[in-house]
């Protein structure tokens, strides 16, 4: 149902983070004296922390995506809840072609937070090496593109893992990592 409010916020938006992002990512503004990929990383974690709120609800968002993140007064916004489920709720899958966690769109699939982090992963890497720039498949795992920084790069390949087990668990336990990039210095 749409309501009078729902109507408002979603013609009051500033694009999506679709719209930001060009061939070789995205070039956020901030402060001149950190590298591009900490200012991506910094402005990315806000929609780590809209994510780690539905986690700590027991909310998957299970739709992580460029345009599914919305821009209200410049900051980025977690939108688009329509396939959302609760935590370990048995569901039919769900989610885009080329942003979904391995095995997702199975059948009887149970939603996962840890789902939700590959997906933020796939995000982050976009921002990073630009627009439709999703890493490869090597074998089991996903190939990081050049673009990726040698310190971000372990983050990433755990965020990304194909095993669910072994990805960081939530977006909490991203978020973290995340941080931990910036705390470097980057």
């Amino acid at each position: 149902m749409v309501t009078r409010s729902s109507w408002l916020w979603s013609t009051q938006t500033g694009g999506s983070l679709l719209d930001r992002i060009g061939p070789s990512g995205y070039s956020p503004g901030g402060a001149p004296d950190r590298s591009r990929e900490a200012r991506v990383v910094a402005e990315f974690l806000a929609v780590v922390d809209g994510v780690r709120h539905l986690h700590r609800h027991c909310i998957v968002h299970r739709d992580l995506k460029p345009s599914n993140i919305l821009y209200v007064n410049d900051a980025p916004k977690v939108a688009d809840l329509g396939i959302a489920r609760r935590c370990r709720e048995s569901t039919g899958g769900g989610g885009t072609p080329g942003y979904e966690a391995p095995g997702q769109l199975e059948h009887e699939h149970e939603p996962s937070e840890a789902d939700d982090v590959y997906s933020l992963a796939l995000v982050l890497h976009e921002l990073l090496a630009g627009r439709e720039r999703l890493p490869e498949w090597s074998g089991q795992e996903r190939k990081l593109h050049r673009a990726i920084p040698a310190e971000l790069r372990p983050v990433m390949a755990r965020a990304l893992a194909c095993d669910r087990a072994a990805r960081y668990q939530d977006a909490d336990d991203f978020g973290i990592a995340l941080r931990g990039f910036l705390a470097k210095g980057q």
